[in-house]
């Protein structure tokens, strides 16, 4: 997989344009008459990530609606939009340290269209039946197909999602998810899809926003000379034998 850098000063726009090729990403899996699946995340970016979405795609299936004449017996060409959580915290339903109801809460214009597909909680069985039946989901819906897009953000030791720098048995798991139970970042119990699993995407974009990043960023950047690389982002990069990566940064 090629990484490419983009770098602009303002964090609004590099995730306008995460917002607006996602919303490409969707509209040509549409087009191609099949349903579209994203990959999004939680964090400080996450809300104005799927914010962002939401309205792009809201208008551009509106601007569709509006060009089609009004004796057109043609159905509009959207199909559905499948949302999964890179990772998600073993937690309540209601608990706040949960990340996909925020997340969910932001897709209010596009809803109708989209499936959101949750990780179990503590009430519903052990964390070893939650990772397995979000695997489940991916075998079962996502199949061998790949991901039209998935969207991270780097966190200040360099992780995505749960996946951790040491953590060998999530970074190379052969599974599509597994349980993480001792998270260096609280909560510690987890659920993440696995590096194997991000990897099998068209187009992938990981958000490095913020000086607390410069770090993690640099020793990202830094592991592609690396014989044996540690970090999350290099791993996925070589692991991947196609599809694009970028790294979307305010850090020059």
């Amino acid at each position: 997989m090629n990484l490419t850098k983009i770098f602009d000063q303002s964090a609004e726009v590099l995730v306008a344009q995460v917002a607006e090729r996602t919303v490409s990403a969707i509209l040509h899996a549409w087009n191609d008459n099949r349903d579209a699946h994203i990959v999004i995340t939680g964090g400080k970016l996450g809300i104005p990530v799927v914010k962002a979405i939401d309205f792009g795609l809201f208008r551009a299936t509106s601007q569709v609606r509006e060009k089609k004449p009004s004796s057109s017996k043609r159905k509009d060409n959207f199909g559905k939009l499948h949302i999964w959580f890179g990772d998600e915290r073993f937690v309540s339903w209601i608990d706040p340290d949960r990340n996909d109801e925020d997340l969910i809460g932001g897709f209010k214009l596009v809803s109708q269209r989209a499936i959101f597909h949750r990780v179990l909680t503590p009430s519903d069985g052990p964390i070893a039946d939650a990772a397995r039946q979000y695997s489940d989901q991916l075998s079962n819906i996502l199949g061998n197909e790949k991901f039209d897009v998935v969207i991270l953000s780097l966190g200040e030791d360099g992780h995505v999602a749960s996946c951790f720098p040491g953590d060998d048995k999530v970074l190379h798991s052969a599974e599509r998810t597994v349980a993480v139970e001792d998270s260096p970042k609280p909560p510690s119990a987890r659920v993440t899809i696995t590096v194997n699993q991000l990897t099998k995407c068209n187009q992938m974009y990981v958000l490095a926003i913020g000086e607390s990043k410069r770090e993690a960023l640099t020793q990202t950047l830094a592991q592609a000379d690396w014989e044996n690389p540690t970090l999350p982002v290099e791993l996925m990069r070589r692991s991947a034998n196609n599809g694009a990566l970028f790294v979307l940064t305010d850090l020059n």
